[in-house]
């Protein structure tokens, strides 16, 4: 019983080994599953933090897109450290890069935006857009690239130089009583000298805008030279056959032709285009032109041209074209310019053909005797003594002859043509009236001898409007006249001088609108389409004004797609 009882005491502590069994094995097998759950963990962090990389990557490969198609339908976006897209000329490759401004999952990144040639069967080119972003804790990095190529136009660089439009000149009226100016005879001039002119201007020989302050609201066209100069200002377009020269800050504010050069010498210049048939210079630091020049030999730009430049031989200076340079021979690298282009022959030929030529008037063959129809129909009237005309009471005359003077003090009522073979003289405070609203007979005042017209009125304004002519002398309007007339001077010079005003239209040999020195009105000139109404003119077939030349569209704007991109290949790079 002993021996049972100590048996059973002997059991004691069976439990431990039991207990050590399990804790080995527990052990042998929560060991490796610890460490399995722990790498689990682990690469599913790693994985997580690869996936944020890689979307901060993308982040940046669309920020690049944007700017691309932002920037190719013409809306700037400035990037960080302002880098430039690059150029469009499909023979190099360029890159820009730049930083997002903010972290992006706790990632740098960084952009690289490149141009890439193309195999031809693929096109001009593609943009290959990098992007890396890089952890700021661990400095682990992912990139990404793409490559893209574009579809639509891009709205400057990376679309191919376009055909201009030429803008040609418009055309004149091929008579000349449709001008407030027309000067008649070859190698005689028009001197303007602090004078207005409303109107067109024609001059069949060289024109001087001089004197300070001269201003023509209408077009300008010279057979001749013409200068510009001490703040003269055409309105309109000017249309030159010989040089056109701007100085001491003259402007055109429309568009120019010439035949030979054009200079712009002064601050201001051209407003608009211009188109030279030698060379165009822009030769003061401060000219411009407003648009683009065309010139059949060189373009020298020391100032700024601000649309581009075409130069059938080569671009010199040391000023800027902001737009294009198109060229045959040579462009000077000291030219600043927005873009170049070297064309051959054809190309000239393709893009601009010929370089459009001033358009002139073409007035149809001048009567030898334009007085003669006048003086017929004077002739049907009496022949009387020289003439004075005074009194309070209108006095009625023509159609008549008067052989002699003809001086009128007070109101003379024209009711025929009235032919003087002396001289008339139309005095201070005279008035000369046509006494009807309509022109129902030629209202005429012809003198064989020298015009001279003083001060005040001479025709009224609300009736028909009469010629007044001198047939082999000058026409000289006086201080402070105010003349409601068509004046015609065939072969001599009409003189408008120190504050006259003249309603209607000049047309002679010559014109001289000038204000002497410490005189304190301009001198002004207002053509009157009324002037058309004028019966017997000279130069039948009366035309209306000058076409009104229309505002041109800019060159290089051509009719565009919107600018788009296509992703052509997406890589993962380690």
């Amino acid at each position: 019983m002993r021996n049972k009882a100590n048996l059973r005491r002997g059991e004691k502590g069976q439990i431990l080994v039991w207990v050590i069994a399990i804790m080995v094995l527990a052990a042998l097998v929560i060991s490796p599953f610890l460490a399995s759950a722990y790498t689990t963990l682990h690469t599913s962090s790693v994985r997580q933090e690869r996936m944020q990389e890689l979307y901060a990557a993308d982040t940046g490969i669309e920020d690049a897109l944007q700017w691309l198609i932002s920037e190719g339908n013409n809306i700037t976006i400035t990037k960080p450290g302002n880098p430039t897209l690059p150029p469009g000329n499909y023979s190099t490759t360029a890159t820009a890069t730049y930083t997002l401004t903010d972290t992006v999952n706790n990632c740098q990144v960084d952009v690289t935006v490149a141009r890439d040639l193309r195999p031809p069967e693929k096109g001009n080119y593609t943009y290959r857009v990098d992007a890396t972003a890089t952890n700021k804790d661990n400095h682990a990095h992912v990139t990404v690239r793409v490559y893209v190529s574009p579809t639509g136009d891009w709205s400057t660089w990376s679309k191919q130089p376009g055909p201009p439009q030429i803008i040609v000149s418009p055309n004149p009226s091929n008579n000349p009583f449709c001008y407030a100016m027309g000067s008649l005879k070859d190698e005689f001039e028009v001197d303007l000298k602090q004078s207005d002119v409303t109107g067109d201007v024609y001059v069949n020989g060289p024109l001087n805008l001089i004197g300070g302050n001269n201003r023509v609201d209408g077009n300008v066209y010279s057979v001749g030279d013409l200068t510009l100069s001490e703040g003269s200002i055409v309105k309109g377009n000017v249309s030159v056959t010989g040089n056109l020269v701007l100085e001491q800050q003259a402007i055109i504010e429309g568009n120019a032709w010439g035949n030979k050069s054009i200079t712009v010498d002064c601050g201001n210049g051209i407003w608009g285009y211009a188109f030279a048939q030698a060379d165009i210079n822009v030769s003061s630091s401060d000219g411009s032109i407003g648009r683009s020049a065309y010139a059949n030999n060189n373009v020298n730009v020391t100032g700024t041209i601000n649309q581009s430049a075409f130069a059938h031989n080569s671009i010199t200076g040391s000023g800027t074209i902001e737009g294009w340079a198109r060229y045959v021979n040579n462009l000077e690298p000291t030219v600043q310019v927005g873009s170049s282009q070297q064309l051959t022959e054809g190309e000239w030929v393709a893009l601009v053909g010929t370089v459009p030529q001033p358009k002139m008037p073409q007035f149809g063959p001048a009567p030898s005797n334009p007085e003669a129809v006048y003086i017929g129909n004077a002739s049907t009237g009496p022949t009387l003594p020289s003439q004075q005309i005074k009194g309070k009471n209108p006095v009625p005359l023509g159609p008549c002859v008067i052989e002699g003077n003809l001086e009128v003090k007070d109101t003379l009522m024209l009711t025929g043509t009235v032919y003087v073979t002396g001289t008339l003289t139309l005095d201070n405070g005279c008035v000369v009236t046509t006494g009807t609203t309509t022109p129902d007979t030629p209202a005429v005042l012809v003198a064989d001898g020298l015009v001279h017209i003083y001060g005040n009125v001479v025709a009224q304004v609300d009736q028909a409007m009469p010629l007044i002519m001198s047939v082999n002398s000058d026409i000289i309007c006086w201080n402070n006249s105010v003349i409601h007339a068509a004046l015609f001077a065939p072969n001599g010079t009409v003189w408008v001088h120190n504050g006259a005003q003249v309603d209607g239209a000049i047309v002679a040999k010559k014109i001289s609108a000038l204000k002497d020195n410490g005189q304190t009105k301009k001198t002004i000139i207002v053509y009157n389409p009324a002037v058309q109404n004028i019966p017997g003119l000279p130069y039948a077939n009366i035309e209306g004004p000058p076409e009104t030349h229309e505002e041109p569209t800019d060159v290089d704007v051509e009719s565009r797609q919107p600018f788009g991109l296509n992703v052509d290949s997406y890589i993962v790079l380690e």
